[in-house]
């Protein structure tokens, strides 16, 4: 798992999460990225391990794959 550009191993998740999420009173959202190839249930691991840091909102991002988006633009 990573928090921004730093790898966080799983058993630190929820401590580091805390210690950010745990300072703020307001925006307690959590935006995730998972690889395609990721097992769900380390996708859902994940959000249960946030929740319990104190994140409200958690947010998938997705990528568009490039083909797509070139066919949409012709």
């Amino acid at each position: 798992m990573y928090t921004g550009p730093r790898l966080v191993p799983d058993g630190e998740l929820q401590n580091r999460l805390s210690a950010i999420y745990g300072q703020r009173t307001r925006d307690k959202i959590l935006f995730l990225k998972a690889d395609e190839g990721i097992d769900f249930a380390h996708v859902q691991a994940a959000i249960e391990i946030a929740r319990k840091a104190g994140v409200r909102v958690v947010g998938a991002i997705a990528e568009q794959k490039r083909e797509a988006r070139h066919r949409e633009g012709s």
